[in-house]
């Protein structure tokens, strides 16, 4: 059973002030940005008392699911020591990467408040990647891809293989993520600033590599996606998140989420956006077939993990969607995402984002001030977790 196996419903969404576009192949207009704003209290999507300061539309309830003391306690801070990251589900567990600890734990999907945790496995190198497949859990580190057999929620006893040991550990770009999917691993590592790489396979870098499911015949199957931290198949395709470069100032690149075309490659860093060069001269060896996002976000809002919600227990105009965690922006003066976003998907298009889940941030408050960062968003039927690695915390939002 892989990590989709338990897919459902769920948004999470946007804080004011971020701003979004579609790109070419969108179900909204394109070329025109689309500022959107959290409803205010008066509204249908007033705050919900669940949670002090977050909200979500009407219909739906955030709490508090596991908190840092359950999660093992510690100074999470986004970046050098991140708390919960990503997030997947086997046989009625979730489990949550904790690279700041090294480790991984699980808890129950039949609490409402994580009241018992489970060490799934410790000792590593930044976990962050997950996935499950065949009662075997499959993790990507900073440096490594590794393989377990599952002895009920935690791991066999001596039961670690490892798939790939070639993988550069970035300083910063360091969180390496995996999706399974067709017989096949596929691994996405961004790039790292120069001399913040250990040494390893440089074609890993600002790509996605596909390899058997024993870690044999690494094949690039697409590149120039600077930093896709969020890669998931859904519909038959592979959807990942990218986040652009930092050297076009505050409001250069849009984010993006792509639709992941074999062989196929994004731009970075020749172009951004839809194909929009980096520099007035391109460079000679700057692809002539770059592909543009399915959706451009407000630049630097850092979109991280993703699901699509498919579950028969949410709403039906929520039913498919995708729902993005925005990690939040760290250079803007007006800072962008600390959300998550509910991206309508119909018939195989995504449409423009809108807000779901909100209030990390407050209004007219800066980065220092957020109370959360969200990470990860794992949809059940009914049930919407939240991963938040600044505040330490894992959130559920429930239909009421």
């Amino acid at each position: 059973m892989n990590r989709r196996e338990f897919l459902a419903v769920a948004s999470l969404s946007a804080l004011a002030g971020c701003a979004t576009s579609s790109a070419p192949g969108s179900t909204a207009d394109t070329g025109d940005t689309t500022t959107f704003s959290p409803p205010s209290a008066t509204d249908e999507t007033a705050a919900s008392p669940a949670v002090s300061g977050l909200s979500v539309p009407d219909g739906f309830r955030v709490s508090t699911f596991a908190d840092d003391g359950s999660l093992g306690g510690g100074e999470f801070r986004p970046g050098p020591e991140p708390g919960p990251r990503l997030l997947a589900a086997h046989e009625g567990a979730v489990y949550v990467t904790v690279p700041s600890q090294g480790r991984v734990v699980a808890f129950s999907t039949d609490d409402e408040t994580a009241t018992e945790v489970t060490t799934v496995v410790a000792d590593l190198d930044r976990p962050h990647g997950i996935d499950f497949l065949d009662g075997q859990l499959y993790l990507a580190t900073a440096d490594q891809l590794l393989r377990y057999d599952l002895d009920g929620v935690a791991v066999a006893s001596d039961s670690m293989q490892v798939l790939a040991d070639d993988i550069p550990a970035g300083k910063y770009h360091w969180t390496r993520s995996l999706a399974l999917s067709d017989g096949h691993l596929y691994l996405s590592a961004g790039n790292c600033l120069s001399g913040d790489c250990t040494a390893g396979n440089e074609d890993y870098l600002t790509a996605i590599t596909r390899f058997d499911l024993d870690g044999s015949n690494p094949t690039t199957y697409a590149t120039g996606l600077r930093n896709a931290v969020g890669i998931a198949w859904h519909d038959g395709r592979l959807f990942a998140t990218d986040n652009g470069t930092d050297d076009l100032g505050p409001d250069l690149p849009p984010d993006e989420i792509n639709v992941v075309a074999e062989g196929g490659d994004y731009g970075f860093p020749h172009y951004y956006g839809a194909n929009v060069p980096v520099n007035e001269s391109v460079s000679a060896d700057a692809p002539t077939d770059a592909l543009a996002p399915a959706v451009e976000l407000p630049p630097h809002c850092a979109p991280l993990g993703f699901d699509f919600a498919t579950g028969s227990a949410f709403p039906e105009a929520y039913r498919g969607d995708m729902f993005v965690a925005l990690h939040g922006s760290w250079g803007r003066e007006d800072p962008t995402g600390f959300e998550v976003v509910r991206v309508p998907y119909e018939e195989g298009t995504l449409g423009s984002p809108e807000p779901f889940l909100f209030g990390f941030l407050p209004d007219g408050k800066g980065m220092d001030e957020a109370t959360g960062r969200p990470v990860d968003v794992l949809a059940l039927d009914g049930t919407l977790y939240v991963s938040d690695d600044l505040g330490g915390r894992v959130y559920r939002v429930d239909v009421v």
